[in-house]
């Protein structure tokens, strides 16, 4: 599973740790991240 942030907003004490793709800023970029993540 892949988390995607989207917006601001605070993340959960439990997600802190995981690995997400920040999408609020750079969207080519994070696509990019997102599908990296499929094909490895």
């Amino acid at each position: 599973m892949t988390a995607v942030l989207l917006e601001d907003c605070e993340i959960p004490t439990l997600l802190r740790v995981k690995k997400y793709v920040d999408l609020r800023h750079d969207y080519s970029a994070g696509l990019e991240q997102i599908l990296d993540a499929f094909v490895s």
